[in-house]
Order: C-alpha cells, then sequence, then structure tokens
C-alpha cells in the first residue's frame, strides 16, 4: 500500500490501477490490477482524469458580416 500511495503521489494523482500495477509489476512484486483497485478504493485515491483540449475560434458565421 506504501508503494502505490508512492506512485500515485510521484506522477501527480494522474494514475490509476492499470498503470500502478504496471509500475509494481516492474518492481518485481506480483500483485493483480484488481487488488491495486481496491486498496487504492480504501485509501480513497482516485486518479485525476483531465478533459482532452478542444479549439476554440471564433463563429465567423455571426450577422456581423457585410
Amino acid at each position: 500500500m506504501e508503494r502505490i500511495q508512492y506512485h500515485f503521489a510521484e506522477h501527480k494523482k494522474r494514475y490509476g490501477s492499470p498503470k500502478i500495477t504496471r509500475l509494481l509489476h516492474q518492481e518485481g512484486y506480483t500483485v493483480t490490477e484488481r487488488t491495486v483497485s481496491v486498496y487504492m478504493r480504501q485509501m480513497k485515491l482516485r486518479s485525476v482524469v483531465s478533459k482532452p483540449y478542444r479549439v476554440q475560434t471564433t463563429d465567423s458565421k455571426h450577422e456581423l458580416s457585410q
């Protein structure tokens, strides 16, 4: 659980259970994604999901055109 908290904080609270599980496997831990998910829920850790960037342009079809 300490390693889960470490990776979660290290990656600016953006990593969810799949990525944290992958990092733990690289460190040599044998843990399933479901277990990591359950531990994260118990510790009230939720990843921050950022919305995709959308380009905002001006409306060129407005009534002010001549």
